[in-house]
């Protein structure tokens, strides 16, 4: 049966986790500087006391690869993610594209896919084993 502890129990067990992963994290971190990320020539200032440009996505350095794996709200195969665990049905059913438009910028976008033909699907959907035996897989054409 789960206990139930009060949130000042709560919090001393926590305290006790929050200690040694700070311990730990101060023995692997390694000193960095914004500068080294962003050269001083492409710096600037955004919204807030300094009266900067308003922030927009583009701005945030973020690959327009990395900002595809954010749409994708499951895990399947090497992508992995640990706030969407699992595979999920809708994702099958969707590729995630990325191309240069018009303006030149890159966009991504959620493209439905065509059903897939059966044995593709099966063998998509084998088991290794499955496949190193031959049961899956051998009626695939050899073109």
């Amino acid at each position: 049966m789960p206990t139930t502890l009060t949130q000042t129990e709560l919090l001393r067990e926590l305290d006790q986790v929050v200690v040694g992963e700070l311990n730990r994290h101060e023995k692997v971190a390694k000193e960095w500087f914004p500068h080294e990320y962003v050269p001083w020539s492409e710096g600037r200032n955004f919204d807030g006391l300094m009266g900067g440009d308003a922030w927009t996505e583009q701005d945030s350095g973020v690959s327009d690869v990395a900002r595809s794996a954010l749409m994708r709200q499951e895990s399947r195969g090497g992508h992995t993610r640990i706030d969407y665990e699992g595979e999920r049905d809708e994702w099958v059913k969707v590729n995630i594209v990325i191309r240069r438009g018009k303006d030149g910028e890159m966009e991504v976008e959620q493209v439905t896919r065509p059903e897939p033909v059966p044995y593709l699907k099966a063998i998509a959907n084998a088991k290794i084993e499955d496949l190193e035996s031959g049961a899956v897989g051998a009626d695939a054409p050899n073109d």
